[in-house]
Parts: structure tokens; C-alpha cells; sequence
């Protein structure tokens, strides 16, 4: 803030904004020297409690009294995508954040570059599906609420193995930019005197405008925001249908209470 030469004006000065982001940049780069050396631990921990609840959910609904149910198979491959993208990330999380480093010029070997590559490729997928997969389930409750006599043959259990299926098609498809953008490239160390491999762009990355646009697009737009809008948009319109159910069977017991008295 700056005052004006009487002393009664305040306005905003460029020098006090740039103070207040220098502030906010240095309050994350603490946050992130703090941080770092336990994400790994934390990390994985966490992903080894999943991969043990997501093991049971998927033995529990896939027993023989529980895998008769549309919700029971989406439910089943929600916690399959989830453990694939926990068990891919584990091995990462263990090299990576408390074995090496994820600077730039640590100088990994190229077979645990390459495996970098392939578990992010690996884990944008399976998220994508289990995102998806999450939407997917949302808007079978809404038709089990909404049109309940319908739901028997629009929430079959081979619809929801085809969703399934669909899901996992769309989510490779979506991840292609993805794919073609990345690559192992050599850079250089921290000394500068080699050079070491490490996750760079590809040449068709850096040459291509609309493949940095679609890129951009699919992994922000339609992955991320699409999917949570979406997510969202069902819920509200689940919250809305079980309100309508509950007024409707408030108001049949309302009336019925009423006849029980004129009898």
C-alpha cells in the first residue's frame, strides 16, 4: 500500500504486491523444504494401507453372494484402478523420494528413468478410470433413485461391464497426448560436465502448438475439471432425488396416519 502526499489516500503499490507473492513463494518453499523428505515415507504408507483396503474390497465383492450387483461391479473395478495406481507408485515413491532424488541432474540409471515414465503413464490411466468410474457409479444410483422400475435393464450387470469396459478404452484414449509428449531424454547434471537421463518433452511436444493445447485441454479440461464437474453435477442431482423420495414417502405417511384416524 502507498499513501498519497496528504497522508489521507491509500492505494495499492506494485512494490507491496511484490512483497506479498515474494512472501507467498518463500511461505511454499519452506513448506516444500519441510515437506520433501518425508513425502516419500508418507507416501508410500499410505499407498500400502490402500493397496491392503482396496485387496480386501475387491476379495469381499467379488465373493459369489456380492458380484450379482451393477453397483457391487463398478464399485469392484473403482478399487481395482485404485490398487494399480497405489502398487505402480510405491516402487517410484521408495527410489525416488527416500533411496535417490527427483532433481534433475542426480544422475538416475536409465532403467528406473524408463520405469518413471511408464508408472506415470500407468497412474494418469488408472486415475482417469477410477475417476470416470466414480461418475459412472454416481449416475447409476441416479437412475436406481429416479427411475427405480427401469433400473433392473438400464443397470444390468452387463451394462455395467460394458461402462467398465468403455471407461478403460476412453481413459488410453485420453492419455495419448500424454504419451506422445513425454520421453527420456538426456540432460545435464548438476555439474554440467555430463549428461544423465531424466522425463523430458519429445520434439513433437515442443514443435507442436496444438499438441500443447490439446494436451492442456485433456488433462485439465476433460480428466480433471470434466470429471469433477460431472461428479458433481450427479450428486446434486442425487441429493435432489432422495430429497423428492423422502417428501413423497413423508407425505404417504402423512396421509395414511390421517385415514388410521378417520378409522
Amino acid at each position: 500500500m502507498a499513501f498519497d502526499n496528504n497522508g489521507s489516500h491509500l492505494t495499492a503499490g506494485p512494490s507491496m504486491e511484490h512483497n506479498h507473492s515474494s512472501s507467498e513463494i518463500s511461505g511454499f518453499t519452506d513448506f516444500n523444504e519441510v515437506y520433501r523428505p518425508v513425502h516419500g515415507y508418507l507416501s508410500s504408507l499410505v499407498c500400502i494401507f490402500g493397496i491392503i483396503f482396496n485387496s480386501c474390497n475387491i476379495y469381499i465383492l467379488t465373493r459369489k453372494n456380492m458380484k450379482n450387483s451393477a453397483t457391487n461391479i463398478l464399485l469392484m473395478w473403482i478399487a481395482v484402478f485404485d490398487l494399480i495406481t497405489e502398487a505402480v507408485y510405491v516402487p517410484f515413491a521408495i527410489h525416488f523420494h527416500i533411496v535417490t532424488d527427483t532433481d534433475v541432474g542426480y544422475g538416475h540409471e536409465r532403467p528406473w528413468v524408463y520405469y518413471a515414465l511408464l508408472s506415470l503413464h500407468t497412474m494418469f490411466i488408472a486415475h482417469t478410470a477410477s475417476m470416470f468410474m466414480t461418475v459412472a457409479l454416481a449416475t447409476f444410483r441416479c437412475i436406481y433413485i429416479q427411475h427405480h422400475t427401469k433400473a433392473q435393464t438400464l443397470c444390468s450387470e452387463q451394462r455395467a461391464n460394458l461402462t467398465t469396459a468403455i471407461v478403460s478404452i476412453v481413459s488410453v484414449i485420453l492419455c495419448i497426448p500424454n504419451f506422445i509428449s513425454t520421453t527420456v531424454v538426456d540432460q545435464p547434471n548438476a555439474d554440467n560436465n555430463a549428461t544423465s537421463p531424466w522425463i523430458g518433452d519429445t520434439e513433437m511436444f515442443k514443435n507442436s502448438k496444438f499438441l500443447q493445447v490439446s494436451t492442456f485441454l485433456v488433462i485439465g479440461g476433460i480428466v480433471k475439471t470434466g470429471a469433477c464437474v460431472i461428479l458433481l453435477a450427479f450428486t446434486v442431482a442425487l441429493l435432489i432425488s432422495l430429497k423428492q423420495v423422502r417428501a413423497g414417502t413423508n407425505q404417504r405417511d402423512s396421509k395414511l396416519g390421517t385415514n388410521n384416524l378417520r378409522i
